[in-house]
């Protein structure tokens, strides 16, 4: 396994046990703050061993990106930035962009003729968007906007993992 595919691997099974965890922080929303700032520590240190491995150095995009992580998560430890409120808006607004960027994306699929993957992203742009539109609207669903964060992680951490098996896959049947 190349170190690349190992890389592709470890930063998939962060991302579902991540969205996982900010799933169930429904159950007890004071820890939010500890699974955030962990997760970013833990990204971060994913981000500087990848650093490490590719780029040889801490100087380039990966290195600068988790030391600012690094900071971030410690300062959410030690609770000097409140980013859970300023985090539930931008994760609102942000599944309900892309769901409509999903949808234009499907609509052009299916102007190319590419059926079965434009039908694919047209639903499932609209169900971005509708849940994006429930939580910007009603401000009680407010409170299950981490939850639905955590789903969203976990199913696109799930599906990085398929697609780097998938590839692999392919590879060997056209060899």
């Amino acid at each position: 396994m190349s170190k690349q595919k190992a890389l592709q691997i470890t930063q998939s099974v962060l991302l579902i046990i991540v969205g996982i965890l900010i799933a169930c922080s429904l159950i007890n929303s004071n820890i939010l703050n500890y699974i955030l700032a962990g997760a970013l520590l833990i990204y971060a240190i994913f981000l500087l061993f990848k650093a490490i491995f590719e780029d040889g150095t801490l100087i380039y995009l990966n290195g600068i990106v988790s030391a600012i992580l690094i900071g971030l998560s410690v300062s959410i430890f030690a609770s000097y930035i409140n980013a859970i409120s300023i985090l539930t808006q931008v994760i609102t607004v942000s599944v309900s962009s892309i769901g409509g960027m999903i949808i234009v994306s499907g609509i052009v699929s299916l102007c190319q003729k590419k059926l079965n993957i434009g039908i694919t992203k047209v639903i499932i742009g609209a169900i971005l968007l509708a849940i994006g539109l429930v939580l910007i609207l009603i401000p009680d669903v407010n409170s299950y906007t981490w939850c639905v964060f955590g789903i969203l992680l976990a199913l696109f951490g799930l599906y990085e993992l398929i697609m780097c098996f998938v590839k692999k896959s392919v590879a060997k049947k056209i060899k």
